[in-house]
């Protein structure tokens, strides 16, 4: 069986994420519109963490967040949100 590290999302690593992200950079990363073709790959990729030998991963989460479409994940404030989150 791999490890997380090697079963590391193809969508994520689209996303200019790498292994061991922080919420913070996937809040960024979210921040920008994401194409059909990138939401279905998340998409396909979710539905392959349905095995219950993943049970304890938590890419399902991030994969299902983003494979919803752009209008689902990003309101108006976000971006004002995001900004002051992201000051020292």
């Amino acid at each position: 069986m791999l490890t997380l590290q090697e079963r590391f999302p193809l969508s994520l690593k689209r996303l200019g994420l790498s292994y061991g992200f922080s919420m913070k950079e996937f809040r960024v990363a979210m921040s920008f519109l994401r194409s059909d073709e990138l939401r279905q790959l998340a998409h396909q990729e979710w539905e392959s963490e349905q095995d219950p030998c993943y049970d304890n991963s938590n890419w399902r989460w991030y994969l299902s967040y983003v494979s919803m479409t752009n209008e689902s994940t990003v309101d108006v404030y976000y971006h004002l949100k995001l900004k002051n989150n992201l000051e020292p």
